[in-house]
């Protein structure tokens, strides 16, 4: 188990260098929210305190297998927006023609100047977990309660 944060620094760094075929989950469905990241080589479990909090304690492990093919849904990613669409957003908003034509671009590795969008992230329950993935939870979740217990003790 590793530190949720140096884990994202980590998982962001992976993402630079191929930006292709990434997901990200997450699900409040349990004590801690929960991020499923992965791509077409691995994944990440990663549960945080808070989903309001600038860098939240939290704790990741690797699953050490890929995510279940989803196919139909776009990758995760960082996509360019043009000046004309952010002018288009500003005045209509985001309907779902917009959505798609942005999420049809492929995903980039790195930012240069202008706007860019990120996303998409898919709220999920954990369901399609592996067996061995729904242990792995589990201890997470346990392993994260001790360490707020420490982080945060009680005077009763």
């Amino acid at each position: 188990m590793r530190d949720a944060n140096e884990l994202l620094k980590e998982l962001g760094q992976k993402y630079v260098n191929s930006p292709r075929n990434w997901r990200v989950y997450f699900s409040v469905s349990r004590s801690y929210p929960t991020l499923l990241v992965g791509n077409s080589e691995n994944s990440w479990l990663i549960k945080f305190e808070s989903l309001y909090r600038v860098n939240p304690p939290g704790l990741g492990i690797e699953l050490g297998e890929p995510l279940r093919n989803d196919s139909g849904k776009y990758d995760f990613g960082l996509r360019p927006i043009s000046k004309e669409l952010v002018s288009k957003l500003a005045t209509n908003g985001f309907n779902e023609g917009i959505i798609k034509r942005i999420l049809k671009q492929d995903p980039v590795g790195s930012v240069n100047e202008g706007n860019y969008l990120l996303g998409p992230y898919y709220k999920i329950g954990l369901k399609f977990l592996s067996e061995n993935q729904v242990r792995l939870e589990r201890k997470l979740e346990k392993e994260l309660s001790k360490l707020l217990s420490r982080k945060y003790p009680t005077n009763i």
